[in-house]
């Protein structure tokens, strides 16, 4: 193993963009850790709190979500053996259903399909990519099947319901259903259909969610008339959090969750879309998030995923989205979630797009740096969280699990300064084990050297958490 210590000590981090300065790591006072006092009380992150998220269209490919797609299995499970697989995004709103002996396009679909021109299409699969004429098809219901049974894996899987008809979803849902049974978790209805108003090739403006909630229960009973217990979850809005309370006040009872985006910074064009602003100390619009969903659960009783997330809307940053930066960004995020009693994140990507956790490599997949921090976030799934704090003006945040004899720490340092804590004063004197890893690169800016690995633990007093680094400690 690797002489961390003296490596860290040596060089430290350098930031991207130069936004950041080299930073030395050097011996400071201890700094002490506090466990929070108020706030939420203590959550468990659910089993399956971890997933991906995909454009519908790569499902075009049978060949890639199916079981002989080994390597892509092992990429899935070694994230988590029960996570969420979501089928959506923007390309969802322009996709076909095919299968033999029924072809349900139709003229609107039609022409979306072949007016539309997203970018979004690059996140598929280098087979995939210019797959415009293709469809869905029984055959990659059958394989994506044997895939979730291969990862232990469910399924969230996006309708066409901004050019699809009605009978296209009741046909669709019927051989879902049929294909995938209790591994499909629910069926939603829009990619983000706040923002489809005055798009011609969806819907005119305005389009209020009184409409959409109409056109919405539309779909569903049509295809609960052929399946009485099919399971849905919405409205899978961008940013109207008012939606998101709406149909928690309709829906409560009558789906499992509601559901929405979030995207740390954006559009990936913008210039000063940069490191040191996506590991700011503070993100307002996923605290107004966080503030809303907490106040639809104790209200309604209905529960929230956030089934797209991202760093930079648009495609991702270069350099940033790609980079260790992301990595670092990921932990606190899904953990900051959890702690907030979401149900669970699906981080958006595929293909090479820059911000996604899994490239589709033309040899296999590719690990990118995001993947290190759904791998450290996986050590909370199905224990007690809640949030800490330092005593300490640092950027960095602190998360805490306690099950029976065994606590968990999570700090993340997103400064340029090393955080030193005493282990004694956080798990007292007597613990017999104490085993930590440490989530790294050269730099921020890296974009192969991010990796997730043991940290020598001395029994010295206190423990130094790197610059830019997450630290995961464990004792019993």
């Amino acid at each position: 193993m690797t002489d961390l210590r003296a490596k860290f000590g040596r060089r430290g981090f350098l930031a991207s963009a130069g936004a950041l300065a080299l930073c030395r790591t050097v011996r400071t006072e201890a700094t002490p850790i506090a466990l929070a006092t108020g706030g939420r009380e203590t959550v468990t992150v659910p089993a399956d709190f971890l997933g991906l998220s995909y454009e519908t269209p790569q499902l075009y490919n049978p060949a890639y979500f199916a079981p002989s797609n080994r390597a892509l299995v092992a990429e899935f499970r070694a994230i988590s053996s029960r996570g969420v697989l979501r089928f959506g995004g923007s390309l969802s709103a322009y996709t076909r259903w095919r299968r033999p002996g029924g072809d349900f396009s139709s003229d609107k679909e039609n022409r979306a399909v072949a007016a539309q021109h997203n970018w979004e299409w690059k996140l598929l699969d280098p087979g995939s990519v210019g797959a415009q004429d293709g469809a869905i098809t029984p055959r990659a219901l059958h394989a994506l099947r044997g895939f979730l049974d291969a990862t232990g894996w469910r399924c969230i899987y996006g309708l066409n319901f901004g050019s699809g008809t009605i009978a296209r979803a009741v046909d669709e849902a019927d051989n879902v259903l049929r294909f995938l049974g209790n591994r499909l978790l629910c069926f939603q209805l829009g990619n983000e259909p706040d923002f489809w108003a005055g798009n011609p090739l969806l819907r005119s403006n305005p389009y209020p969610f009184e409409q959409y909630k109409h056109e919405y229960e539309s779909f569903v009973k049509a295809i609960r008339a052929r399946h009485p217990r099919a399971p849905f979850a919405g409205p899978d809005v961008a940013q109207n959090l008012d939606w998101v309370a709406h149909y928690a006040e309709s829906e409560c009872g009558n789906a499992l969750f509601a559901s929405g985006h979030h995207y740390a910074m954006g559009p990936a064009s913008d210039p000063a879309m940069t490191a040191e602003r996506l590991l700011a100390p503070v993100d307002p619009r996923l605290e107004q998030q966080i503030a809303a969903v907490t106040a639809m659960t104790e209200r309604t009783g209905m529960r929230f995923r956030l089934t797209e997330a991202n760093s930079c809307f648009g495609g991702g940053k270069p350099g940033v989205s790609d980079a260790y930066a992301s990595a670092l960004w990921g932990v606190d995020f899904l953990l900051t979630t959890a702690c907030a009693g979401y149900l669970g994140v699906d981080l958006h990507g595929g293909g090479a797009g820059y911000y996604t956790p899994i490239e589709a490599g033309t040899e296999g997949p590719v690990r990118r740096p995001l993947f290190h921090a759904m791998r450290f976030a996986a050590h909370f799934v199905g224990a007690p969280i809640r949030r800490g704090r330092f005593a300490t003006d640092a950027n960095a945040s602190l998360f805490v699990s306690k099950r029976r004899s065994e606590t968990l720490i999570g700090l993340v340092n997103k400064s340029a300064v090393p955080i030193n804590f005493d282990t004694e004063a956080t798990f007292g004197p007597n613990r017999r084990s104490r085993k930590a890893l440490i989530l790294h690169a050269p730099s921020l800016a890296d974009r192969t050297g991010t990796s997730l690995e043991p940290w020598p633990i001395s029994h010295t007093r206190n423990l130094t958490v790197p610059a830019f680094s997450a630290m995961l400690v464990r004792a019993r």
